[in-house]
């Protein structure tokens, strides 16, 4: 299965800071097709024992319009036997494994590509964890199922090209390599789907290092990039949060009235510093529809330096809205602006309003399937297109 992340390796498709837009509203358990294909899976532990609730899923792209679609969860029995169904020929289909609640001598499997032309039989054997995370939302509640964890697959690699969905709340253990370069910082991520974004959550690396020989090696992890605040262990798991919105917006129409977001319609807001900064979590990549903000509010996060940040409104789906560009100001006291010398917030969430453009559209394109006049579900930033370039 192909996913996209903002370094540009195509390991997963991700909302971190890219530019790549999803038409259609976020994406929900697939409805039957009409010819659907089952995987009977049968899950042991590390140990080699049939491992009872365990939860595998199986998950594909829609070939149209572009949505990350996921089947209904399967938990298996006391024979270790779940099953999940599928699209027969559903484009890019791979399956994730996730032990019981509670179970954290097992590490999650990662994405598996399968066959979409058949039913089949898949074993999967688990391997020992080795390290144990709880992921959680910013303000301490349970992670959505959907969440995707990123660790990485080898030594050389910092970044984490080993991904799996959550799919449970609680600690989840994952197998890291064991031999780990200690003179090195890794990172493991909490990164979300575009199609099943959750709002106002945004993704969040953390940093981690190895100390020991290879086979034996322990870890300490730590809250951010910058790896100098070390992260303690709860109950035996480290607690993982996204990062939370420190600004809460509204999108208007250009005469201050109310925008009333139509069904297919989605807007993307990617706030990013005019300048140049390391500061992790400097900028924010948010997502909303019609179902999840028919009003037009936004989120927004900024724990970058003062000064002038772009924000970008992305908006598919409308012929009379348009896509834009504006900025705002953040100041030294963590307020935000719409307007240099204007007055600044004073708490957060930090409330700005935004308004369209007074003018219309005057350039409309849309993307369609190679030889048809079907609609594709994402378009790349048109100065990407003109560029000539696949690095949306």
């Amino acid at each position: 299965m192909r996913f996209k992340f903002t370094s540009r390796r195509n390991v997963i498709k991700i909302v971190i800071s890219t530019l790549l837009i999803t038409i259609l509203s976020p994406i929900q358990s697939a409805a039957p097709a009409a010819e659907n294909i089952t995987k009977t899976f049968t899950i042991r532990g590390a140990d080699n024992s049939l491992l009872t609730g365990a939860l595998v899923r199986l998950i594909w792209n829609d070939e149209i319009t572009g949505s990350t679609m996921v089947s209904d969860i399967g938990t298996t029995n006391s024979s270790g036997v779940a099953t999940a169904t599928a699209p027969k020929n559903a484009p890019g289909l791979a399956y994730v494994v996730v032990p019981a609640s509670g179970d954290t001598t097992n590490a999650i499997a990662t994405f598996k590509d399968t066959s979409s032309l058949a039913d089949e039989a898949i074993s999967v054997k688990l391997e020992s964890a080795s390290l144990v995370i709880n992921a959680q939302k910013s303000d301490g509640t349970a992670a959505a199922t959907t969440g995707v964890l990123c660790w990485p697959a080898n030594a050389s690699e910092t970044n984490g090209s080993n991904c799996s969905l959550l799919l449970r709340s609680g600690g989840i253990g994952i197998k890291l390599p064991s031999d780990l370069d200690t003179s090195k910082t890794y990172n493991i991520a909490l990164l979300q789907y575009t199609d099943q974004y959750t709002p106002g959550q945004f993704s969040w690396r953390y940093a981690f290092k190895a100390s020991g020989s290879a086979g034996s090696q322990t870890y300490t992890v730590y809250t951010d990039l910058s790896a100098t605040t070390a992260l303690s262990q709860t109950s035996g798991a480290y607690v993982m949060k996204y990062s939370g919105a420190n600004i809460a917006g509204t999108l208007k129409k250009a005469d201050g009235t109310s925008l009333s977001i139509s069904s297919g319609m989605l807007v993307n807001v990617v706030i990013t510093p005019d300048f140049s900064t390391t500061v992790q979590g400097a900028g924010s990549n948010d997502f909303f529809d019609s179902t999840t903000s028919p009003n037009g509010n936004w989120n927004g996060r900024v724990f970058g330096p003062a000064g002038k940040y772009k924000v970008i409104f992305n908006i598919a789906g409308s012929l009379t809205i348009p896509s834009f560009v504006t900025y705002i100001w953040k100041n030294s006291s963590g307020g935000f602006s719409t307007t240099e010398n204007g007055t600044y917030t004073t708490s957060a969430p930090h409330a700005l309003e935004i308004r369209l453009p007074a003018q219309t559209p005057n350039f409309v394109f849309k993307t369609v399937k190679s030889g048809t006049n079907d609609a594709l579900g994402v378009y790349p930033t048109l100065e990407a297109k003109i560029a000539g370039t696949n690095d949306y």
